[in-house]
């Protein structure tokens, strides 16, 4: 007899196969779908639309304080300069020096009572006075000093210290009792010259030369007389009288004086 079970089973073996195969293709597409949903949880791409923000938690306790961590300055450039503060106190420095007296307004004091008199001092200059008019017409006494024709040498006299005659020529005594006044007479060698001479005299009671008669002289011609004005005799001095004479020049020139004469009246 012929075995009709076998086709049977046969049968349910190719089911069986194919439906494992379908499981396991079922299995193989669940692993993918689930690789794929963990792919976008992780990526993002599986996330749906935010919801509504839930309730805000509770605050935790805070956490322990971290390290100080390094300061970085960076300096930037210098500000513009600010206002000028106001003036401190004042220092407390020295005293400076006191200051100049300032003018003085107070009222004078009542006068204070007369000193001692003092010693008497020495005599003044003498004045020299212009001659009495009439004297004029008095008799003319001549006192030649000196007279030399190629006429002495003085050097270099200038016009602020006058030179002396030199080796004393014109020093001479003159008496002019009951005269009134004297003038001067001279004569010089220069050209247009500004040649002066002074005649003075000796006061003995101060020992000091003073003035008789003051400089004369104009720039003129060589060896032209020049004549001083009349002066008058010093007063409470004489009547003898030691005299000399005083020449003036520019510091430059060197004059001779040919002659000197006083004329008294």
């Amino acid at each position: 007899m012929r075995d009709r079970g076998k086709p049977a089973d046969a049968s349910a073996k190719l089911q069986e196969v194919a439906t494992r195969g379908n499981i396991f293709i079922v299995e193989v597409v669940l692993v993918l779908i689930g690789a794929l949903i963990l792919i976008g949880m992780f990526t993002g791409a599986c996330q749906g639309p935010g919801g509504a923000p839930g309730l805000t938690g509770p605050i935790g306790e805070a956490g322990p304080i971290g390290p100080v961590g390094e300061t970085t300055v960076t300096s930037g450039p210098p500000g513009p300069p600010g206002d000028v503060g106001p003036a401190g106190p004042a220092g407390g420095g020295p005293v400076g020096p006191a200051g100049p007296a300032g003018p003085s307004t107070g009222v004078p004091g009542p006068e204070g009572p007369v000193g001692p008199v003092g010693p008497v001092g020495p005599p003044g200059e003498v004045a020299i006075l212009g001659a009495a008019p009439s004297a004029v017409t008095n008799p003319n006494v001549n006192h030649l000093l000196f007279f030399v024709t190629d006429g002495v040498l003085i050097e270099n006299p200038t016009a602020s210290t006058p030179l002396e005659i030199p080796n004393r020529t014109s020093r001479r005594t003159i008496d002019l009792t009951g005269k009134q006044m004297v003038r001067l007479q001279y004569a010089h060698n220069l050209e247009s010259a500004d040649i002066k001479i002074l005649l003075q005299f000796w006061r003995a009671a101060n020992n000091t030369w003073h003035t008789m008669i003051n400089p004369v002289g104009i720039s003129t011609v060589p060896f032209a007389n020049q004549t001083s004005q009349w002066a008058a005799v010093p007063q409470f001095e004489g009547p003898s009288f030691l005299v000399r004479v005083l020449v003036y020049g520019n510091g430059k020139l060197d004059p001779r004086i040919t002659y000197v004469e006083i004329d008294a009246r």
